[in-house]
């Protein structure tokens, strides 16, 4: 793996540190004291601002000369992120269906926002900050 697919890759597993601290921090926080919807929907919103920051603050040093480049950035943590969660949730012994309705809007649910936050966050961050190439 060349330097820039390596710093894509790094920044991604960054990406996936912040969405387990999100997690965690879901489960252990805001459960307790609100309702599961209200839990779920303040933790997609947050994840979602979380990934398009650390995108912000990796753009340049992921060394994207392109736009082109950004867009491939995007559809690389897209997938890095669809992989993890299908063998995260097979690790786990979650059946076909349970994770297929995490794809939709169900119980307050913002993957779906989640997944497009993660493939758009390269391109919008290159956008608005640049990079060094």
């Amino acid at each position: 793996m060349h330097g820039r697919g390596f710093r894509v890759l790094v920044g991604w597993l960054a990406v996936l540190v912040l969405a387990v601290a999100n997690g965690a921090f879901r489960e252990a926080v805001l459960g307790p004291r609100v309702s599961p919807v209200a839990a779920q929907v303040a933790s997609g919103l947050v994840l979602c601002a979380l990934i398009f920051a650390a995108a912000c603050a990796e753009i340049r040093w992921m060394r994207l000369a392109s736009a082109t480049q950004a867009w491939r950035a995007g559809v690389a943590w897209l997938v890095l992120t669809v992989v993890f969660e299908l063998v995260f949730g097979l690790v786990q012994g979650q059946s076909a269906k349970s994770m297929l309705a995490a794809y939709t809007f169900q119980g307050g649910s913002l993957w779906p926002l989640v997944l497009l936050t993660t493939f758009v966050s390269p391109f919008a961050a290159f956008r608005i900050r640049g990079s060094t190439g």
